[in-house]
């Protein structure tokens, strides 16, 4: 019989000997148009077979992980999938981007 475990608090222990990482959430602030961007891009990423290439370039397991954990995010603020005009929002929100981007340019 193995002796009792205390369950009162979670160990966390760090990912290296060297480096502890802070725990917590981080909040980040996305214009929309960024964000609808961002999420085509991811969702072709981690879904597209054509895009396996790019899912091979990955270093390591955790990094397509983290990828469909912002995918599921931003799918989640962004709410209803990008209906029927898909394109057209996608279109309409690369080139609002572009557009800030060459603003602030």
């Amino acid at each position: 019989m193995s002796a009792p475990q205390n369950m009162s608090a979670p160990q966390n222990e760090p990912l290296t000997d060297s480096v502890t990482l802070p725990s917590g959430d981080v909040v980040m602030t996305l214009d929309r148009s960024v964000a609808v961007v961002l999420l085509d891009l991811i969702s072709r990423i981690t879904s597209d077979p054509a895009e396996q290439d790019a899912r091979d370039d990955l270093e390591h397991p955790a990094e397509l992980a983290a990828l469909y954990a912002v995918r599921g995010v931003l799918e989640n603020a962004l709410g209803e999938p990008l209906a029927d005009n898909y394109e057209q929002q996608i279109d309409q929100a690369r080139t609002a981007v572009l557009t800030r981007l060459e603003a602030n340019a």
